[in-house]
């Protein structure tokens, strides 16, 4: 009601989009049809914060928080949505460069959770790259992060190939 009464409040419509994202993982158990309702209602509710406020980076981060426990959950659209994650990754990155390796990381972890394979290994060898390269200018994995996603990857990756191995061990 309040989003009717006041169309033009951009942080009202990030609010609603956060609001929907606990609704949408309810309703992917209850009622998947209307899940998926909820899901375009919570993207256009980011996507019009992003219009009405378009130099406020939290309707790209609304986004991403939404496409992200999509790919989680959800099985369809599964290559859409890392094309939509990596888009928003790099217009995030754009603006606050050292936010890149964080939100790769993220991704990678979704995957992992996921237990497939569909996309691991580009995503992960985009994370580690950014992670080594010199001066840290995309953010920085710790020491436990990197171990983590190692070993993740190495269990779902059953044949990596042999140069991609000793880039990820380096």
């Amino acid at each position: 009601d309040a989003a009717d009464r006041d169309p033009g409040n951009a942080a009202l419509w990030l609010e609603i989009a956060r609001w929907r994202r606990p609704q949408w993982e309810y309703q992917l158990l209850a009622d998947p049809e209307d899940a998926a309702h909820i899901a375009n209602e919570t993207r256009k509710a980011a996507e019009l914060a992003g219009q009405l406020d378009p130099h406020n980076m939290a309707a790209k981060r609304s986004l991403f928080e939404a496409f992200l426990l999509f790919r989680k959950f959800s099985k369809t659209l599964a290559p859409e949505r890392i094309v939509a994650l990596n888009r928003l990754i790099g217009e995030i990155a754009e603006r606050e460069p050292l936010e890149e390796v964080p939100l790769r990381f993220r991704l990678v972890r979704i995957l992992l959770e996921r237990g497939t394979g569909d996309g691991l290994e580009a995503e992960f060898s985009t994370l580690l790259r950014l992670d080594r390269a010199e001066g840290s200018p995309h953010g920085k994995l710790s020491p436990d992060q990197k171990a983590e996603v190692i070993e993740g990857a190495m269990k779902l990756l059953k044949n990596p190939p042999k140069d991609l191995l000793e880039e990820w061990t380096r």
